[in-house]
């Protein structure tokens, strides 16, 4: 195998790991996201407070 075609290889691992890692960290947020307004929606008060009344 070439030089060239094995630091290919390393980058694109490097990067595949790093854009995963990304991706999780996304679906982490969302989900928390996702329950924080769940949360408010079940809550009137939390809602009325977030509104500031």
């Amino acid at each position: 195998m070439r030089p060239g075609v094995f630091a290919t290889l390393v980058w694109e691992r490097k990067f595949g790991k790093k854009l995963t890692n990304n991706f999780i960290i996304l679906c982490e947020l969302l989900r928390g996201a996702v329950q924080d307004l769940r949360h408010t929606k079940l809550s009137p008060p939390a809602l009325a407070a977030q509104a500031g009344f």
